[in-house]
């Protein structure tokens, strides 16, 4: 039986997990891929016993979720693109979201003053402007701290600077600003995993992990802990959120949020990627997109097994959030809402991409 399971990672050096494979200087992503956090369990599992069975049951597809592991404690997310704050003093005089007044602006439901006036600081008057980062609830989380390093290739005859070579690496600072102190930089995200899976991950990460580039240099060292959690219940939460925001928003159907945790990978029939939420939106909430605040991202990854470079993929960015209706009833939606949050969105769901969350309540 699959349960969920928080995964928590504990930098003990830098981490470099690149954007992208054609830079001299990589930068670096401040999460770490599903992907990512996958491969380093495999890879560590093979050096200690092989590709076994047992490796080839934890590679298999659609058999466990490996999740996005996001900067902060358990349920850290990125913020959603339609978050705002004081284009001044930004976080510091709150965060609003405008995903609904948009909307209902568009819509004509309400007054276009609505939107006009969440867009406004209320403490100073300033305009506000989308806010990036992560939260917890409603709650600014700190930004990880990133650190470049210059390196020069060595002759190794002669011992000096071999000409030419020149590389470099944007790393990501095990520790993290709180306020006036420093502490530990933490990186969580929630997971789905069969048991008998789960006991082998347990037993391979008591030993420290080796996640991203640069790893022979020492960057990457993580302590991973996992953590079985209780089986998440969202369904009433979800079906009370629907009565709010179809209040909200004049009613006539029942409205939903989707917020898009994890690059969603989705493709139309022509194996065409695909962003528009009415391309990717689950055929089977009968639904339709209203509004959406959204963006694309490139995936890039490497095969470690293959040692080759997986072919780029154009995704739905984190943070994108839409609004939809539906014609089925409050109850059917909620549950059809979980079932989507446990499995996913698209394609490459076992890495941890297309994750959702149904009817967050920072909208």
């Amino acid at each position: 039986m699959r349960i969920p399971v928080t995964f928590r990672a504990e930098l003990l050096s830098p981490l470099v997990i690149a954007r992208g494979r054609r830079e001299r200087v990589h930068s670096s992503l401040d999460y770490i891929p599903g992907t990512s956090l996958r491969g380093a369990i495999l890879s560590a599992y093979m050096m200690i016993n092989g590709k076994d069975e047992v490796f080839e049951r934890l590679l298999s597809p659609g058999r466990n979720v490996f999740p996005f592991l996001w900067p902060g404690p358990e349920g850290a997310l990125p913020f959603a693109r339609s978050a705002v704050s004081c284009k001044r003093h930004g976080a510091a005089h709150g965060l609003s979201d405008v995903l609904v007044p948009h909307y209902k602006a568009l819509a004509a439901v309400a007054d276009v003053r609505e939107l006009e006036q969440a867009m406004k600081c209320p403490k100073c008057g300033e305009d506000r402007k989308p806010h990036q980062g992560y939260r917890r609830g409603g709650a600014e989380l700190p930004r990880p701290i990133s650190t470049s390093r210059m390196n020069v290739g060595i002759d190794r005859r002669r011992l000096t600077a071999a000409p030419h070579i020149l590389f470099g690496a944007e790393a990501i600072e095990p520790v993290v600003r709180d306020g006036e102190r420093w502490k530990p930089l933490d990186l969580t995200g929630l997971g789905w995993i069969e048991e008998e899976d789960l006991e082998v991950i347990e037993q391979i990460s008591s030993a420290p992990l080796f996640i991203g580039k640069m790893r022979s240099r020492g960057y990457g060292r993580t302590k991973l802990r996992v953590t079985r959690r209780e089986p998440l219940r969202r369904a009433k939460e979800i079906a009370n959120r629907i009565d709010s925001l179809t209040a909200r928003c004049g009613g006539g159907a029942r409205y939903f949020t989707l917020d898009v945790v994890a690059p969603l990978i989705a493709y139309d029939r022509f194996l065409r990627a695909v962003s528009d939420p009415s391309e990717w939106l689950p055929k089977d909430l009968e639904a339709e997109s209203v509004d959406a605040m959204a963006g694309t991202t490139i995936v890039a990854g490497w095969d470690m097994a293959a040692r080759m470079p997986k072919d780029d993929e154009e995704a739905v960015a984190p943070g994108s959030a839409i609004l939809a209706r539906s014609k089925l009833s409050r109850d059917e939606l909620a549950r059809r809402l979980v079932s989507h949050e446990e499995s996913g969105i698209g394609e490459r769901r076992g890495e941890g991409f297309g994750r959702v969350v149904a009817n967050d309540g920072f909208h």
